[in-house]
This record gives C-alpha cells, structure tokens and sequence, in this order.
C-alpha cells in the first residue's frame, strides 16, 4: 500500500510529498517506509526542477526532475534493496506511476500503481 499527501509550498514555489508504503515481507509482517520530498526550480534556472528526497532510515536523495508534459520523470533508488540494477526510472503522470527497471538491456517496466484522491476513495 502507497499514500501520499501532497501540498504546495512558499506561495506556489515547491511542492512537498508526504509519502507511507507499506510492503508485505516473506514473514507476513510488513517492511513500512516513510519519506518526505520537496520539489521546486532550480536556482540557477527558471524552468529545471530539482527534489529532495529525505527517508526515515536517515538518508537524503537529490534528483533531477524531467517534466514531459503532465509527466515528471526522475532516476530513483532501488525498490528492492538485495537487487543490483543498472538504473531505475520512475515516471508520475496524475494519479498514476510506474517503475522501470534496467538490468542491463534497457528500461522495462517493474511496477504500476492506479492511485485515487483522498476524497474519492471515501465516496464523497
């Protein structure tokens, strides 16, 4: 399970992402993860964005953040912690995001998730 919580900052100038994924572990327990992110311009250019990613287990994540259209793309960290891919890619177009991978032979696609707002996935 994914939820993230998203909210525009400095009077429109960066947006922040409260996000909470919980994944299932071969024990039935869950490995839950939780990490804010906060994407704006770049100082040095009116039209680059940048976000920084920091974790609850205490790490930082810089990323370049590629705006085609409605969709942000950006290189991320491994989802799979014991896994060595050459790259990762993720790509959010509205409530959608999808994860490629790269093992070596191009990107393929890992993961898609279908999310929904707050409000309409409590009916109102």
């Amino acid at each position: 399970m994914k939820e993230m919580v998203g909210s525009y900052e400095a009077g429109g100038r960066c947006m922040t992402l409260r996000m909470e994924a919980r994944y299932p572990t071969s024990d039935g327990r869950h490995d839950l993860h939780r990490a804010i992110v906060v994407v704006g311009l770049a100082s040095e250019s009116k039209d680059k964005l940048v976000g920084r990613a920091f974790t609850d287990g205490g790490d930082m994540h810089d990323y370049e953040v590629e705006c085609q259209g409605a969709c942000l793309e950006f290189d991320d960290q491994s989802p799979d912690h014991g896994t060595a891919w050459k790259r990762v890619r993720k790509v959010r177009e509205g409530y959608e995001e999808c994860l490629y991978v790269d093992r070596g032979d191009g990107l393929e696609p890992y993961y898609r998730i279908e999310m929904q707002r707050a409000r309409e996935a409590a009916g109102q």
